[in-house]
């Protein structure tokens, strides 16, 4: 089902090629993943992660998490389901690892608009570090 969602989102948000590397999260990934449903319907999903193996290449430390494969619908976008998403893997860093202080997150160039009015802050940009054309975007925000 999360797998239709990356779908929907495709090409616009994910390069078709970024699927293989969402079906090996998804088989290997051992923390935290969210999914959210609406009548019984996958409208979106995303994790956390607390160690590095989980965390697509971002560098962890005990006082640092990261936001893996967060994603919704295509067609239900700014509606709040995203900004739900968000703040429940937040919250579940508060109560579940109240040592981070910083949340770091790797997106592409058009999505960071989105997570920046929400506090995360552009910290490094590689061009076409996903794919030819979508910019890898590393992201962060401290939070209490």
């Amino acid at each position: 089902m999360c797998l239709a969602l990356l779908a929907s989102n495709t090409p616009e948000f994910f390069a078709p090629q970024e699927q293989a590397d969402y079906v090996r999260f998804l088989r290997t990934h051992q923390e935290t993943y969210f999914v959210l449903e609406r009548d019984g319907e996958v409208v979106a999903c995303g994790g956390v992660a607390l160690f590095p193996d989980d965390a697509a290449g971002m560098q962890l430390d005990v006082n640092s998490a990261g936001l893996t494969w967060g994603m919704v619908r295509r067609d239900l976008h700014a509606q709040g389901i995203g900004t739900a998403l968000l703040e429940a893997r937040l919250g579940w860093l508060r109560t579940h690892a109240p040592q981070v202080r910083e949340v770091r997150l790797a997106t592409s160039q058009f999505t960071t608009e989105y997570y920046a009015r929400r506090g995360f802050q552009v910290r490094h940009v590689t061009r076409d570090g996903f794919a030819p054309g979508v910019d890898a975007i590393e992201m962060r925000r401290v939070i209490k």
